[in-house]
């Protein structure tokens, strides 16, 4: 899992926008962290990033992140989906078109 990029996203993928395990205020993003890092093993064609909305609010803002954690999918550079909230492994991965 990479740190998502700040630039425009081209390819086919899933950002996590949460604080990850880094951050002990978010019990859920937390909980979401091994999720995200199994998905990013098993989603070979899908970039599989997260970001720190503590250290990169513009790009939050820039998304209209307002809870976290929030999940999207970008294809061809735009945000195709949008999901809020902690989920299951099954949740995510239908969520992501798998």
């Amino acid at each position: 899992i990479g740190l998502a990029p700040s630039t425009t996203y081209s390819e086919r993928w899933i950002g996590y926008r949460g604080c990850g395990e880094r951050a002990e205020w978010c019990g859920p993003c937390q909980t979401m962290g091994p999720i995200v890092e199994e998905l990013s093993a098993e989603l070979s064609d899908m970039k599989v990033c997260k970001l720190d909305i503590d250290k990169a609010m513009e790009i939050a803002r820039q998304y209209r992140v307002m809870s976290i954690p929030t999940f999207l999918v970008f294809e061809g550079g735009e945000v195709t989906a949008r999901t809020v909230g902690e989920q299951t492994k099954a949740e995510l991965k239908t969520f992501a078109g798998r």
